[in-house]
């Protein structure tokens, strides 16, 4: 059974991993960016200033219910692009982990022609770009509401975060 400390510690390591992930994100962005092949940003955090703290600090609050998808953009040709951003240590990646909100904007977006898609990590390692449709599907395609690490290689969905040129093909 886990510890109140031991919970923290993995809630830490998983904050540290997830931005080590954006940060890997960020990168290749770049890179797509320099090549010309696309302009993708992260969106900020929806964020309440609370006010000044000590030291010139501000004080703010997260407002979880106001999330929207992590990056958008335009590639090359015109096309808007949206993506949310998962990272795992986990096995898997259950399909709930895309909040609502967040889902019936990718819903939108993609019903008005943007190329959206969800992009996942596990443990660092395996990475793909899955499309938004199948992530939806997910149960009718895999008869569960959870990827594998193996099944984004079985669907051609995993990418490189070190080539550009693989994430506008994707």
């Amino acid at each position: 059974m886990s510890t109140h400390k031991e919970n923290i510690r993995r809630g830490h390591r998983n904050q540290e991993n997830g931005a080590t992930f954006e940060k890997m994100l960020g990168q290749l962005f770049t890179r797509m960016a320099d090549a010309e092949l696309a302009r993708i940003a992260k969106v900020p955090e929806p964020l309440r200033v609370l006010g000044p703290g000590e030291k010139g600090v501000w004080r703010a609050i997260y407002i979880r219910g106001a999330a929207m998808v992590d990056y958008q953009g335009t590639l090359m040709g015109g096309r808007a692009v949206y993506l949310e951003a998962k990272y795992t240590r986990a096995a898997k990646i259950e399909q709930d982990r895309v909040a609502e909100r967040q889902a019936e904007a990718m819903d939108l977006y993609a019903t008005l022609g943007a190329s959206c898609g969800v992009l996942v990590t596990f443990r660092l390692g395996c990475t793909g770009l899955v499309p938004w449709a199948a992530w939806r599907r997910m149960k009718e395609l895999f008869g569960r509401k959870y990827l594998k690490p193996e099944d984004l290689a079985a669907m051609g969905w995993e990418i490189s975060l070190f080539d550009a040129r693989a994430l506008c093909q994707a």
